[in-house]
């Protein structure tokens, strides 16, 4: 093998999967804000009052990020050493597979919606759409839960929506994320944020749209989103939008509010050293098992979470994902994000051969690891089981619908003929 040859090799080996690449973004989203929020002196909405910690726990909080990343990258990388340790051929290019999506499908979608839009309905008398819902009693008990429940379901079956190959996938898309985007009003603005990040991340790995094509329009889509966010964040604030001065720093302000605080926790567990060299691993197991329990059957599971003794380092909602890694697996923590990495390179390389890895690959990247970054490791490794036992079951629905249906069509006509 010539010098070329390889140097070529090489970099393909260590060139940053997609994963990877979106896994950086989304950790700089939420660390570039707090660096910016600190060198400007950003004072919108008490932020100061939140950053007011020394030098130090910048350092930590910086030091804390460099190494997940790296760690996730090194994941990615040792997927490949395993793929070719164990003598496989050599990976091919990413060709994105269609999703066999049938009409069948579509009535299930039709049901989440509806139950979706119900659970919504159901909130009104909790006030959580007359202020935020973290600012009421809105986000406790079964109806918000069930409601979020909902919300996911409906981001995840808008997935093979658009890896199919019909031509009204695009509309029919549109149509799940206007529903969806009801959680705006009461404060939820991550599912709209996801079911954003869906269309963009499929164009971008099946090659429809270049690198530098993202790049110049994304600029666009965020300011329109920030733009959105902040007139939600008025109204729900109860703020006379007559009388704003909008200016740069209120602009930004509500990705600055999104990304500092929710890292609030790990903000308030390095300045009280609230956590352990070796964490609590075991306590990981039990809550992710706690939690994924149905609530009718464990009403009062959430006190009993280990995680929940330092609810009062998040009073703002959301829970660094990096707080929880401290807390859980103390020092540690760098090899869970390893095992996210090298767990995002084994399904991209299914991908390339299955559509239902590829469904699932999708939902890991823009769902999973975004939520890791914002809602900590419980609530995303929930919502990953529900999914995957609610895709399981619809793979198994479109695959008999059609005999079923028959079936049932073929007693009624004979039921018909026998009252004749």
């Amino acid at each position: 093998m010539t010098t070329r040859n390889k140097i070529i090799n090489i970099i393909k080996l260590h060139t940053l999967q997609p994963h990877a690449f979106f896994f950086l973004l989304i950790n700089m989203v939420y660390l570039l804000p707090i660096i910016l929020a600190i060198a400007i002196d950003f004072r919108e909405g008490d932020v100061h009052l939140v950053l007011n910690f020394d030098i130090e726990i910048l350092k930590k909080i910086v030091s804390i990020y460099l190494i997940a990343i790296l760690s996730f990258i090194f994941g990615t990388v040792l997927w490949s050493w395993a793929r070719k340790s164990c003598n496989k051929n050599e990976s091919e290019p990413f060709i994105s597979m269609v999703y066999p999506l049938t009409n069948y499908y579509y009535i299930p979608l039709i049901i989440v919606s509806l139950i979706f839009l119900m659970t919504k309905i159901a909130l009104i008398p909790k006030g959580a759409y007359n202020a935020y819902a973290f600012d009421t009693d809105a986000m406790t008990g079964g109806i918000w839960t069930f409601s979020m429940f909902c919300s996911e379901i409906l981001v995840f079956m808008s997935i093979p929506v658009i890896l199919s190959s019909r031509k009204n996938k695009w509309l029919i898309f549109a149509l799940v994320a206007l529903i969806s985007s009801v959680n705006l009003l009461h404060g939820t603005r991550f599912f709209f944020i996801i079911m954003m990040i869906l269309p963009c991340y499929y164009l971008y790995i099946s090659n429809k749209i270049k690198f530098s094509t993202l790049l110049l329009y994304s600029p666009l889509v965020i300011i329109s989103l920030l733009f959105l966010s902040y007139l939600i964040f008025l109204k729900r604030s109860n703020v006379d939008v007559g009388w704003v001065h909008f200016d740069f720093l209120k602009i930004i302000s509500p990705v600055m509010y999104e990304s500092i605080f929710s890292q609030m926790s790990l903000i308030n567990v390095l300045a009280n050293n609230v956590w352990s060299d070796f964490g609590s691993i075991h306590n990981l197991f039990l809550d992710i098992f706690y939690l994924t329990i149905p609530r009718i059957l464990f009403p009062n599971k959430d006190e009993v979470q280990f995680i929940a003794d330092y609810a009062y380092l998040s009073p703002m909602g959301a829970f660094s994902g990096y707080a929880h890694g401290l807390l859980y697996l103390g020092y540690f923590y760098w090899i869970f994000y390893l095992v996210l990495g090298f767990v995002g390179s084994y399904l991209y390389e299914k991908a390339k051969y299955s559509s239902v890895f590829f469904v699932l690959y999708v939902y890991y990247v823009c769902d999973f690891l975004f939520r890791v970054m914002r809602d900590g490791y419980i609530i995303p490794s929930k919502m990953l089981i529900n999914c995957i036992i609610m895709f399981f079951i619809l793979i198994l629905y479109e695959k008999y619908a059609k005999s079923i249906l028959i079936q049932i069509i073929k007693n009624k006509q004979m039921l018909s003929k026998r009252l004749i």
